[in-house]
């Protein structure tokens, strides 16, 4: 049938060992740049990398596809993620993901 949820995923034996190369083994969200964890990058990370501390969806996007490399150097590398709120309207509206798998 396979696997049911992330819970079981993380039962595996292997996965205890290895991980599984995905967001999946994004333990936490911290203000530390370390393994297995999501960054939250400073105020004066995102006016470096998006021109403002409060970007919108379309700034992040177009910030990742035009910066990849600035952005690594910023926010992380192999192993690692980093979590921006996106603002709308003065508004935050949601959370940001990205980062990058070990393998």
């Amino acid at each position: 049938m396979g696997i049911k949820s992330i819970k079981e995923v993380f039962e595996d034996e292997i996965v205890q060992l290895e991980g599984t190369a995905s967001i999946l083994d994004l333990e936490k969200v911290s203000d530390k740049k370390v393994m297995c964890v999501a960054h939250i990058p400073t105020k004066e990370e995102l006016v470096k990398c998006f021109g403002t501390d409060k970007p919108n969806r379309r700034q992040i996007e177009d910030g990742l596809a035009d910066y990849d490399d600035y952005i690594n150097d910023q926010f992380g590398s192999r192993g690692m993620g980093f979590c921006i709120t996106v603002n709308k309207d003065g508004k935050e509206t949601e959370l940001f993901f990205g980062g990058w798998s070990v393998d």
